[in-house]
């Protein structure tokens, strides 16, 4: 009997979580945009975004073939305010079913308001007589011929 001892040598196998980051803004708003990046996931693979409190399906983005993506999604005009989470789920650089969460905190939405102007117009009187021009008119014609008058009642009369 010959006994052999073989030497293998150690590997060292790197597991490397995806990893996801979403919008650089501090809070969205509903209906707002939101843009979700991650790296680390299988080459050219679907990750299912979805929304939680209440579930709602954002969408599948699918990764580059260096595991990257980066994709912009609008959030529901109904969603509440509070904190919620972005889950993403897919397959990570190795193969492996990975789920990754995003904590999102939505504000309040604005409330929208309504400024309602009243325009009163003052009632318009019905025309009578002769309007502003010729009362003007009449008056320059009476101190015209006033002016006349006096002018030929000053005159010396002659006697020829």
């Amino acid at each position: 009997v010959v006994e052999t001892t073989t030497t293998v040598a150690e590997t060292t196998t790197t597991m490397t979580s995806p990893d996801a980051s979403g919008s650089t803004q501090d809070a969205v708003v509903a209906g707002d945009s939101l843009t979700v990046t991650g790296k680390n996931w299988a080459s050219r693979t679907a990750v299912n975004v979805v929304l939680r409190s209440d579930p709602v399906a954002l969408g599948t983005v699918t990764t580059h073939k260096d595991g990257t993506f980066s994709e912009t999604f609008t959030l529901p005009d109904d969603l509440a305010a509070g904190t919620h989470h972005v889950n993403l789920n897919g397959l990570d650089a190795n193969g492996n079913m990975a789920h990754v969460s995003l904590e999102i905190t939505v504000d309040a939405a604005p409330i929208a308001t309504t400024t309602t102007a009243a325009v009163v117009t003052a009632p318009t009187l019905p025309p009578t007589g002769n309007g502003a021009g010729s009362s003007a008119m009449v008056a320059v014609l009476v101190l015209f011929g006033g002016a006349l008058l006096v002018s030929a009642a000053r005159r010396p009369v002659r006697n020829d």
